[in-house]
């Protein structure tokens, strides 16, 4: 006898499907006229700068984002020498990798770095889009453009014929030119749950297989992360008789300290001396908008003009000719100091030039014979003071920095 039964299943099936959603995110950076460092407050960066953090938080917080391309792009405008350009839209194009760099764990090799020297073809665009209004010599300036002319020839061509013209695309065209693009390309995978299933079953059971979709691979990534800690600088005037350490605070200000040690030439028969021993501290305040707070200031530490009050306190034993003078000074002062950056960036050329008052107490003394002891004069005290210039340098700067490797997985 056969028996039938109908029932119905809602069945809460476990088997996932997935979404795959491409997103794409870009951004714009303006830059002032040859700057190439990232200045959130100008012309509409900061809302730029929220929307390319918002992008590097999601990417390293999101497991299930992956990047699928990253690139950065810059541009110089074609005002100036081409070769300077060229320099200023690969800085530019630096300063964009290197903020991503510091604000996510993405590996650099991900990112396409690329530059344009002189952006001529948003140049001609915009002249193309003029009026006759604006621009009387548009036909002109786009012949110019098209000429096979160098670019510097073009740029000089324009200004000689059209100055008028000129005039109106270095206000109004050419600071839309200084920029730099970064453009992200992600895929976002989600878990989609089923819809329930209404299943007519017999009299009989029914083993469903759970299909569960595969969790996807991590990659792993070696991120490096590099820690900076001070400074280390010599004056090449006194070579290997000096050592320093400079320590910046923040963007605007430093400390340092120096010991200047130039012990030396002196003779075993103590006919003559020249010895100097002295610890010199100093407060730097460094000028200008590269030293606002901000992280994308920091690579713009201890570079540029600053001024300092420094104090040194030593002593010192001179000698000639079998007669000499040991004694104490202390001293303090202001100077002006402006650095370079060399050799790529990676190391610093410091100038400096001060003035200030010293004190000096000094005690006289006599050697009578080669190789003898020195005898001091009782009856000698020296003491005298001295105001203008008192300390000169052109250091070298080394960074103190080390860089660690950690493997992350995406």
């Amino acid at each position: 006898m056969l028996t039938f039964l109908c029932t119905l299943l809602i069945g809460a099936q476990t088997v996932t499907s997935v979404e795959r959603d491409t997103v794409r995110g870009s951004v714009r950076i303006s830059f002032p006229v040859s700057e190439s460092r990232i200045s959130p407050e100008f012309d509409g960066n900061r809302r730029q700068l929220d929307s390319l953090n918002n992008i590097l938080n999601r990417l390293t917080v999101d497991t299930n984002a992956t990047v699928l391309s990253m690139s950065v792009h810059g541009y110089g405008s074609i005002d100036g020498l081409y070769k300077n350009n060229d320099k200023l839209s690969r800085e530019r194009t630096d300063s964009i990798v290197a903020y991503i760099m510091r604000r996510s764990v993405l590996p650099r090799e991900l990112i396409a770095a690329s530059s344009t020297a002189e952006d001529w073809d948003g140049f001609a665009e915009y002249v193309e889009n003029a009026t006759k209004e604006q621009l009387p010599h548009r036909d002109g300036i786009l012949k110019v453009i098209g000429s096979s002319r160098t670019p510097d020839g073009k740029e000089w061509a324009i200004k000689q014929m059209y100055p008028k013209d000129y005039r109106y695309l270095a206000d109004n065209c050419l600071p839309q030119l200084r920029r730099a693009y970064c453009q992200v390309d992600y895929m976002i995978v989600r878990p989609v749950a089923p819809e329930p299933t209404v299943e007519m079953i017999e009299e009989k059971v029914v083993t469903d297989t759970i299909a569960v979709e595969p969790e996807p691979v991590l990659m792993p990534y070696k991120v490096k992360k590099t820690k900076q800690f001070g400074y280390v600088r010599t004056n090449l005037l006194l070579p290997l008789l000096n050592v320093g350490f400079e320590l910046p605070l923040g963007n605007r200000w430093s400390i340092a300290a120096d010991w200047y040690y130039p012990w030396a030439f002196r003779k075993s028969d103590h006919k003559n001396c020249f010895q100097i021993d002295g610890l010199s501290l100093e407060g730097r305040y460094w000028f200008g908008s590269k030293h606002t707070s901000g992280v994308e200031n920091k690579q713009y530490r201890l570079l540029g003009h600053s001024v300092a009050a420094f104090a040194m306190a030593g002593r010192y034993d001179l000698e000639h000719d079998y007669s000499g003078h040991q004694g104490e000074y202390i001293l303090g002062g202001v100077d002006y100091l402006y650095a370079i950056p060399i050799f790529k960036k990676k190391l610093h050329l410091e100038f400096s030039f001060g003035v200030g008052f010293l004190y000096s107490w000094a005690r006289h003394y006599n050697v009578y014979e080669e190789g003898g002891k020195a005898y001091r004069n009782k009856n000698f005290r020296k003491r005298f003071s001295y105001f203008g210039p008192l300390r000169a340098s052109v250091s070298l700067v080394i960074p103190i920095k080390w860089t660690t490797t950690k493997t992350v997985y995406r």
